[in-house]
């Protein structure tokens, strides 16, 4: 009888016991945070006097527009439609050397073209503009800590893995790519599965035979 009433002690002391566990892991307060980096819609502009920008300048504009463009680039170059100098056929021009170079440069996306403005002389200027799609940490999330953090007092408003998400939004190359793309959607999934078969199988790649200059040019 004893042993009995000990066995139906233990069951019960174990059911408490796990339910207090239960209510700990799932249903009291989490410090961790349950967001991750968050994408946010910008804007890149930039206006200079048409025809100063170096190589290396404009080299730094198509790089920023492979990490944070999203839509076409806007080139536009100015003129005065009463200037002698500040034409319209010259600013065209200039239009399109800007597009050719920024062309070569990686973009593919660009659209270019002339804005009128009176009054404005011999002065031409240029303006590039895109729309950008940046990353930034959860909103849940505090300034992320920093090497003297034992300094501070955080308290509850500080979410273990808000450090990750936030340095992950600095770092990540195209923020975009956050949101997925949709490169499956025109593929054939059959060749797919194809390709995969034959590396997880274990399967050697055949030798790339190479072209001397003769054979080449025949």
């Amino acid at each position: 009888m004893n042993f009995r009433f000990l066995l139906a002690g233990s069951a019960l002391a174990s059911a408490l016991t796990l339910s207090a566990c239960d209510t700990i892991v799932y249903g009291g307060h989490s410090n961790l945070t349950q967001n991750q980096a968050e994408l946010y819609n910008d804007q890149f502009a930039t206006e200079v006097a048409t025809g100063s920008l170096s190589d290396g300048q404009l080299n730094g504009i198509a790089r920023g527009y492979w990490s944070n463009g999203n839509g076409p680039m806007i080139v536009s170059v100015t003129f005065d439609p009463k200037s002698k100098t500040n034409t319209a056929k010259k600013a065209s021009g200039e239009a399109l050397k800007l597009a050719t170079a920024l062309k070569h440069y990686g973009v593919k996306n660009i659209q270019y073209g002339t804005t009128a403005i009176e009054q404005t002389g011999a002065l031409s200027r240029t303006m590039i503009s895109y729309d950008s799609v940046k990353a930034r940490p959860p909103a849940d999330c505090p300034e992320p800590l920093g090497m003297k953090f034992a300094e501070n007092d955080y308290g509850d408003d500080y979410k273990i893995g808000c450090s990750v998400e936030t340095y992950t939004a600095r770092q990540i190359a195209r923020p975009a790519d956050l949101a997925g793309n949709r490169v499956m959607d025109s593929n054939s999934g059959r060749r797919d599965a194809n390709l995969l078969e034959i590396y997880q199988s274990g399967q050697p790649n055949p030798d790339l035979k190479g072209l001397n200059a003769s054979e080449g040019g025949k």
